[in-house]
């Protein structure tokens, strides 16, 4: 029984872990779409750019990141 138990936390943290790497790996591909964005925008004319929405847009993905990252290490430490 005990056996059985330890292979399901097992299985458990290392389907964590997967979810946490693909979760990872998702924001990390979008950053990388925003990064292109605000090079393209870089040259082009800035009028009516909306910075502010890109700001927020930035903001929502590094805390995505530091969600990710923190739920990472959790289950790490389990």
């Amino acid at each position: 029984m005990g056996e059985k138990s330890s292979d399901n936390i097992a299985t458990d943290a290392i389907s964590s872990l997967e979810e946490a790497r693909a979760a990872y790996e998702y924001e990390r591909r979008r950053c990388k779409e925003l990064e292109h964005i605000i090079s393209r925008l870089k040259g082009e004319d800035l009028i009516g750019l909306d910075s502010r929405a890109l700001e927020e847009l930035q903001n929502l993905h590094v805390e995505a990141l530091a969600k990710i990252c923190q739920e990472k290490l959790t289950n790490l430490a389990q």
